[in-house]
């Protein structure tokens, strides 16, 4: 038993490991080898905004549940490639109460920034 389990460390510690994962690129490095990208996320994350703001969930559930759940995703896989400096950085000019948004008008522009942002992401892979 015991020797069992001490070899099974040595091949453990034998096992070549992967190779580190390159740090994501700095946000002035993301923006000048990606500003497609970055546009297309930052006005998409515009038009998400826009949806929480309004309250978009109680006029249309399902369908903000569904164009929320393609953000995440979207979200997710740049956070990854891009690093949560990028990504997450705040808002300069958030949405603001009042400007005229309604859910209606707001759930084509979140859903055209989506089909737009993956488009672009599916014609730039590899």
């Amino acid at each position: 038993m015991i020797a069992a389990l001490f070899l099974s460390l040595l091949l453990q510690a034998a096992a070549p490991s992967a190779p580190p994962s390159p740090p994501p690129p700095t946000p002035a490095e993301a923006v000048r080898e990606h500003p497609l990208t970055l546009f297309f996320y930052y006005r998409l994350r515009y038009f998400h905004d826009v949806s929480g703001l309004l309250g978009c969930a109680r006029v249309d559930p399902g369908r903000t549940r569904a164009l929320d759940a393609r953000y995440d995703a979207l979200h997710r896989g740049l956070l990854a490639r891009f690093g949560a400096a990028t990504i997450d950085q705040p808002d300069r000019d958030p949405p603001q109460p009042g400007q005229g948004l309604d859910c209606g008008m707001n759930a084509m522009g979140y859903d055209n920034a989506l089909h737009q942002l993956e488009r672009h992401l599916a014609e730039t892979a590899g």
